[in-house]
């Protein structure tokens, strides 16, 4: 069985192969001598393999996998970049959610801003040009999130 992961892992990567080389009807005679035996374990991803069987076909595939590439490890960046402005901002006044939704529930509010000193104007603006950038690194994320699982 551990074998079998193995070989097919090995199976679809010559099958691709003979595909970029351009060698479509070996490819093609390659799979269909295989395909019996690994049927019963991989049916779905042997059915998914059969639509791509052309060398055009599989270039196109590599680069749609390509961008997705790309798309993935954009979309890890921006969540990284997203959760860094997110501690700056509990560093500079609290949570990014203090800033838009007031105090959380039950606490007392007008203790809390008696005793708390007011940002100065520089940390004021400080803490609105992160909260803009929070609003703005987040809306990309769900354009970019969006986009990837179109």
């Amino acid at each position: 069985q551990e074998l079998t992961v193995l070989c097919f892992a090995l199976l679809v990567h010559t099958y691709c192969e003979l595909l970029e080389a351009g060698f479509e009807a070996e490819a093609v005679q390659f799979l269909a001598v295989w395909k019996p035996y690994y049927e019963p374990h991989y049916p779905n991803e042997l059915r998914d393999l059969l639509h791509c069987s052309t060398t055009n076909q599989v270039v196109t595939l590599n680069s749609q996998l390509q961008l997705l590439g790309d798309a993935n490890a954009e979309l890890r960046k921006a969540r990284n970049t997203l959760a860094t402005l997110k501690k700056q901002r509990e560093t500079f006044g609290g949570p990014v959610s203090t800033a838009t939704q007031g105090p959380p529930k039950g606490s007392n509010a007008n203790s809390a801003a008696a005793t708390a000193t007011p940002p100065t104007s520089t940390e004021r603006a400080n803490l609105n040009e992160l909260d803009r950038q929070i609003l703005e690194k987040r809306d990309k994320l769900r354009d970019r999130e969006v986009k990837t699982f179109l």
